[in-house]
């Protein structure tokens, strides 16, 4: 080897993870997807119920004006 140069080529692999710690880490992400799709469905349900709500109420409005307007024009 050259004087002066360090040869950075070896089998020394102490900053890589082990293959359990890879486990582990995929372990934990499945987790948190899972979670965060049970939480993505949940969303996805409470907006379908506003989406209900939003309707009835539109529908409801429409019936009151129909109301009002048959009561003023019976007056």
């Amino acid at each position: 080897m050259t004087k002066g140069m360090d040869s950075n080529v070896g089998d020394d692999d102490f900053d890589s993870p082990s293959f359990e710690d890879l486990l582990d880490l995929i372990q934990e992400q499945e987790i948190v997807m899972k979670r965060q799709s049970k939480e993505i469905k949940q969303l996805n349900a409470l907006d379908n119920i506003i989406c209900t709500l939003a309707t009835n109420y539109d529908d409801l409005l429409c019936i009151f004006k129909l109301l009002s307007q048959e009561h003023e024009s019976s007056i």
